[in-house]
């Protein structure tokens, strides 16, 4: 029913007419539950992140939006979903300036409980973004996976450089298993996710054995299981890329469901009011 433009909130039929893939923007997604908006403060650390790797000035307070965000699950009457926050810069648009913030609820796609069972399918595409560590919208790419991913009918889209090489899906990063071991894709080369880097915690906490490596599509028959980290999945295992398939009840694979899941229950607990 509602959105925030800058500060201001406002009915949401006036969001519709803005076209924000025609606009250069940053943007975040954060999950709510409970009403609570999840790892938030992350989120917008690397939301301000984000406009510096793009050489903008980013002038809002982080605790406003905090609030802005508490103040929209409230006016539309929703605990449970995902909130995008786009940040507008270089607009030749004329419904929207550059500097300017907006905040509103998207459709959300939770996995159903027989993909975290069975696992997900996902398709490669040759594609990379041209500045990975910050979360700048690209309508094209975008647009690419979402077409891919209705027409094969899979869940996602796993991105893969010109060198042949596993980046990240179009909207979550991914982690490999072969034996005891989990790998993912380098910092430098993927955007860092807050579900990726609170895994990688989790993993150096209960010292499980984990690297950081580039990985060859064409290598990816070499690992046991695999698995997807991201606002709305979490950890989601995945059952094929391609012809390559993989366990989802690989031990240690449901063992980083179970600790993931144990750290958002943590986090509820500790931040309601």
């Amino acid at each position: 029913m509602f959105y925030f433009r800058n500060n201001d909130l406002l009915p949401s039929n006036s969001l519709e007419l803005i076209d924000f893939d025609n606009v250069a923007s940053i943007y975040e997604v954060i999950r709510i539950i409970d009403g609570i908006p999840l790892f938030w403060e992350k989120h917008l650390e690397r939301f301000e992140k984000s406009a510096g790797l793009a050489n903008e000035s980013f002038n809002f307070n982080l605790s406003e939006i905090t609030a802005n965000i508490a103040k929209l699950a409230s006016a539309n009457h929703l605990n449970t979903g995902n909130v995008k926050l786009v940040f507008t810069f270089n607009s030749t648009n004329l419904t929207i300036s550059s500097g300017e913030l907006f905040i509103f609820f998207i459709p959300h796609n939770y996995p159903d409980d027989i993909d975290y069972q069975t696992g997900v399918k996902l398709i490669s595409l040759i594609a990379e973004r041209p500045n990975p560590n910050a979360k700048i919208h690209h309508a094209d790419l975008r647009n690419q996976a979402n077409e891919l991913i209705a027409n094969e009918k899979v869940f996602e889209v796993l991105l893969v450089n010109h060198d042949g090489f596993v980046t990240e899906g179009s909207r979550s990063n991914v982690f490999f298993i072969s034996k005891a071991k989990v790998v993912t894709p380098p910092l430098n080369i993927v955007l860092p996710g807050i579900t990726r880097e609170l895994l990688i915690d989790l993993m150096h906490d209960r010292q499980i054995d984990f690297e950081e490596q580039m990985i060859q599509l064409s290598h990816l028959n070499k690992f046991d299981a695999a698995f997807v980290t991201g606002t709305s999945p979490k950890v989601l295992p995945i059952a094929q890329i391609d012809a390559f398939r993989f366990n989802p009840n690989h031990e240690i694979l449901k063992r980083m469901m179970v600790l993931y899941d144990q750290l958002i229950l943590d986090y509820l607990e500790t931040h309601r009011i």
